[in-house]
């Protein structure tokens, strides 16, 4: 008799057709059809179902709510500068700023018809002809020891320009200097030595043109 063929021919029914190996890996794990199974995809593409999207960024939404906020105060700005003073060519350019900026009213009555708080880049509001106050060393100095101006209008009807200050002699002749000439206390002393007030210029109507301000 003949021997038995050695290895996987003899479990095969001794009709000596060598089987194959299993292939190793995933394809044996695959029902042993040599078929890889592909990799699940790592990250956002995992958590997306294994349909390999990745997620949308949060920040889409974001900046979407940003540009509609933009526009929508763009569209109040247009608003509040349709109806603004300096658009109006039958006011003068005193009336146009007692309507726009903060009123005031430090002194007592009869002081001064009209007053309102100014910053010194509001001089830009002025006639063009009064720019150059922007340089002027005694509103400076005045300015930024207490932080503000005012324009007011004066019972007469001339308006001023004012700078807050103490009153002496000294800075009478100083404020002389640089065009600031009338001095009004706050309270009931007066134009005495020490008192708290601010210093006026006069700014003549007749010398401003109606379409001079810089902002229309």
């Amino acid at each position: 008799r003949s021997e038995k063929p050695a290895g996987n021919a003899g479990r095969a029914g001794g009709r000596g057709v060598p089987q194959p190996e299993k292939p190793a890996g995933n394809a044996g794990r695959a029902g042993d059809r040599g078929i890889l199974r592909p990799e699940k995809p790592a990250g956002n593409a995992d958590r997306a179902g294994g349909r390999g999207a990745l997620q949308q960024p949060a920040g889409g939404a974001h900046t979407e709510s940003l540009a509609k906020e933009e526009k929508i105060a763009d569209i109040q700005m247009q608003s509040i500068c349709g109806v603004c003073p300096f658009k109006r060519n039958t006011y003068d350019f005193g009336k146009k700023i007692l309507l726009s900026f903060p009123s005031m009213k430090p002194f007592q009555e009869g002081v001064v018809k009209e007053c309102v708080r100014m910053e010194l880049q509001d001089i830009g509001c002025l006639p063009i002809q009064f720019w150059s106050l922007s340089g002027n060393r005694f509103l400076l100095h005045g300015y930024y020891c207490y932080r503000h101006l005012i324009f007011a209008k004066a019972e007469e009807g001339k308006y001023l320009l004012g700078v807050p200050g103490i009153f002496s002699e000294k800075e009478r002749r100083n404020a002389a200097r640089f065009g600031f000439y009338d001095f009004r206390a706050i309270g009931e002393g007066g134009s005495s030595q020490g008192a708290f007030g601010y210093w006026f210029m006069e700014l003549p109507k007749a010398a401003a043109q109606p379409d001079a301000t810089s902002v229309r």
